[in-house]
């Protein structure tokens, strides 16, 4: 079953998404490029109050209200333009991630152990 705010947030975005771009009339690479949109996961939450509260993950002070599901997320998307606008995104080379589950650095390392299958068969009878 989907849930419905997930829906709501995906059918928003796809039609923010599907807005043609004003003046545009052809599809040249530059054209398109300027129309493609970068897609931002917004947490949306009821408050007591009754409002809606919409808040773009990963920027905190990027949130915004509504009487509506629907109208939180346009009053989100409307501060994001805006924030975006004031300033330029980039893209910065950093360490490595390290490894989702640090015994996968261990996995294996003992496979060429002449003890292992006795560890484990004294592991077994407990």
């Amino acid at each position: 079953m989907i849930d419905n705010d997930a829906f709501v947030v995906a059918q928003f975005w796809r039609r923010i998404a599907n807005r043609p771009l004003a003046g545009v009339q052809s599809s040249s690479f530059e054209e398109l490029e300027e129309r493609a949109m970068s897609s931002y996961q917004v947490l949306v939450e009821k408050a007591p109050d009754g409002f809606f509260s919409a808040t773009v993950i990963g920027m905190p002070e990027c949130t915004a209200e509504g009487t509506t599901k629907e109208e939180a997320l346009e009053n989100a998307s409307a501060r994001l333009k805006e924030r975006l606008a004031r300033g330029e995104l980039f893209t910065i080379e950093g360490p490595p991630a390290q490894a989702a589950n640090p015994w996968l650095e261990i996995h294996g390392s003992l496979r060429d152990d002449p003890t292992f299958d006795d560890f484990v068969s004294e592991s077994d009878r407990y």
